[in-house]
């Protein structure tokens, strides 16, 4: 499970230079925020109502750690 959240923190990472020569830099980190907090609310949720499928529980992580690499080093330096 920790992998496959790792290869997609890496590949957005590599994207968000891409994705901020297209959209900017601001707009790539608050789409990165929205991500990290839509995946965020949706653990909560799920962690209230008891759930403990770790496929589910793969799939929540996936937007918190796309929206990590948009948000990284790469989208907060660009022009």
């Amino acid at each position: 499970m920790q992998v496959g959240a790792i290869l997609l923190f890496i590949a957005s990472a590599n994207m968000s230079a891409c994705v901020v020569a297209r959209f900017g830099s601001e707009r790539t980190v608050l789409l990165g925020t929205a991500l990290c907090m839509q995946g965020s609310a949706a653990q909560i949720v799920y962690a209230l109502q008891g759930g403990v499928a770790p496929l589910a529980i793969l799939a929540l992580f996936a937007p918190v750690n796309v929206g990590l690499g948009l948000r990284g080093p790469l989208a907060s330096t660009a022009p």
